[in-house]
């Protein structure tokens, strides 16, 4: 772990993200003390794609005979959703980034 102050940080601030980002674990400081860290930002994950494994997983025989009541219904389509019983306030929509259902 290498310690930069926070004058060197801010006088040439790529050489420590530069650092950072090979891998080296970067403590910014402030008249010795430890004030930050200077981390890489994690890489974005690809968004998921609905139905990418489609064909490619198998569902073995007696699966849904370990569910109880109506909770397999609920896996074969718009039907089966009614079936089950839902806390208040849930819906079976997808919600934006902001959480709003649109």
């Amino acid at each position: 772990m290498s310690a930069v102050s926070v004058h060197d940080a801010s006088t040439a601030p790529s050489r420590p993200i530069d650092r950072a980002l090979a891998g080296e674990k970067i403590v910014v400081t402030r008249k010795g003390e430890p004030v930050a860290r200077l981390v890489p930002v994690a890489e974005k994950r690809r968004p998921r794609e609905p139905g990418a494994l489609r064909g490619e997983l198998e569902v073995p025989d007696g699966f849904f005979a370990l569910l109880p009541g109506e909770v397999p219904e609920a896996f074969h389509g718009e039907e089966g959703r009614e079936a089950v019983e839902r806390p208040a306030g849930f819906s079976w929509c997808r919600r934006d980034a902001r959480g709003a259902c649109p």
